[in-house]
């Protein structure tokens, strides 16, 4: 362990020799308050606090290196914190647990290297400062986010990292202008990373059993290259805007599931994509026309397959989105058509609706096959949901949907009443389900095993 310390320190001098910079050296065994430039300042042993523990104020070009000791609190303030104007200070080597945020930073220019801040009551890291460099970190179990990059916080660089199970997201990214590359982020409770700021640049992301592995929100120029997102439960990649010029994301290389999530902000035609991808974005894709496009979602229950913001005057015809979180997402649609569709299994929602338009869409000829098939959100839209002699097909899960339980007394394959999918929004003339033939044959053969069962225990049972 001396060796290791000895080894540290010689080599820290030695970089900033070749910069030809003066350091002095200093050890300290406590918490503090430390305020002398061109310092190195070499954690002896474990410490703890009650409150804040190491606080650098008004401190230019020094160094804080733990040597892997533990900086340990109660709970409540920071474990380490800039608390004014601090800049070009590197912090390496430390581990801070048990604090309200594990490091608090207002400075500019600093390095924050080899470090872990865990079990922390709020954000494992908040940084609301310019051109820091954190690299090697590890991010866990905190209350709050992972690291915190505030609207302030702008060219960033977060480096080969792993952050996980924290009780928000594992990177909150508010500020514009940072790079995000080489991050592992799992088991957050929220977003494997969420983004806010504009002109944010992330690279070989692998984020996997969160909420959504990346929330784009809101966020103009965003760019996203070589990077999977595997396992997350609502989205792959979920984007959502309400402002065209946020349609400019770009995507190279990233997968969803290990397949490739396309995103396109100009009309575009699909014809048979046949389960070829994992995610489906549209954005500003305004007069497309998309017909045949299968989605399975490769892990049942989970992923947005198909998103559309923004996108007007389209046409979707005989789409199958099966199996997902959401089968559809639409943000602020206006004049689009879908027809002949099928919306089957998806665990929260076939059709998810934000928003309003403007012009009424059409929904027609379409099969809705979920638990829950339509659900609005912040809306006073009012589509059309039907010609003036038939609609669409509402089923249920559980076999009582609408058309499963409508009366038919013209035996016009037409429902008698309409149905109310929510306020104004009603489809007239519903279909009504015509249970198919192997649906029959399949109950009446598992009736009549289970009577001969029945009949085979009682015959047994008499003699």
């Amino acid at each position: 362990m001396i060796f290791k310390f000895l080894i540290s320190v010689f080599f820290i001098i030695n970089i900033f020799y070749v910069l030809n910079i003066s350091y002095a050296l200093t050890p300290i065994s406590s918490c503090g308050t430390y305020g002398v430039d061109n310092e190195i300042y070499n954690l002896t042993q474990n410490i703890s606090s009650s409150s804040n523990c190491i606080s650098f104020s008004a401190v230019t070009n020094s160094i804080l290196n733990c040597n892997n000791f533990l900086i340990e609190g109660n709970f409540t303030g920071d474990g380490i914190r800039y608390i004014s104007s601090s800049e070009n200070i590197s912090i390496r080597n430390c581990n801070v647990k048990n604090f309200d945020v594990g490091l608090s930073m207002v400075g500019d220019d600093s390095y924050i290297i080899n470090s872990s801040f865990y079990n922390n009551t709020d954000d494992g890291i908040y940084s609301s400062g310019d051109s820091n460099t954190f690299t090697t970190l590890l991010i866990y179990d905190n209350l709050g986010n992972g690291i915190f990059m505030s609207s302030s916080a702008d060219s960033n660089e977060i480096i080969n990292s792993t952050v996980y199970n924290n009780n928000k997201s594992g990177l909150s990214i508010i500020g514009p202008s940072n790079t995000i590359s080489n991050i592992i982020s799992y088991n957050n409770t929220e977003h494997g990373i969420y983004v806010f700021g504009n002109n944010n640049l992330f690279n070989n992301l692998d984020s996997y059993g969160n909420l959504n592995g990346l929330n784009v929100d809101r966020a103009s120029n965003i760019q996203v290259n070589n990077s999977n997102f595997s396992n997350n439960y609502q989205a792959s990649l979920s984007f959502f805007t309400n402002f065209l010029p946020d349609c400019s994301m770009r995507l190279t290389s990233v997968y969803g599931n290990n397949k490739p999530i396309f995103f396109f902000n100009s009309s575009v035609n699909i014809t048979n994509w046949n389960n070829n991808i994992s995610e489906l974005i549209l954005c500003n894709a305004d007069n497309s026309i998309i017909s045949g496009l299968t989605l399975i979602s490769s892990n049942p229950g989970q992923g947005s397959l198909l998103q559309m913001t923004l996108t007007d005057n389209s046409i979707f015809s005989d789409l199958n989105l099966r199996n997902g979180f959401y089968g559809l997402v639409v943000y602020y649609p206006s004049n689009n058509s879908f027809f002949s569709s099928t919306f089957y299994g998806n665990s929260e929602f076939g059709v998810r609706y934000f928003g309003n338009g403007g012009l009424k869409n059409l929904f027609l000829n379409n099969t809705f096959f979920n638990d829950n098939n339509i659900g609005f959100v912040s809306t006073t839209q009012v589509d059309k949901w039907n010609t003036s002699t038939y609609g669409n097909t509402w089923l249920n899960i559980s076999g009582f949907g609408f058309s499963q339980t409508c009366i038919d007394s013209g035996e016009d394959n037409i429902c008698d009443t309409s149905y109310t999918i929510s306020g104004a929004n009603i489809d007239y003339f519903p279909y009504i389900y015509n249970q198919p033939s192997n649906e029959i044959t399949s109950l009446f053969s598992f009736g009549f095993g289970v009577i001969t069962i029945v009949i085979l225990v009682g015959y047994f049972l008499l003699f």
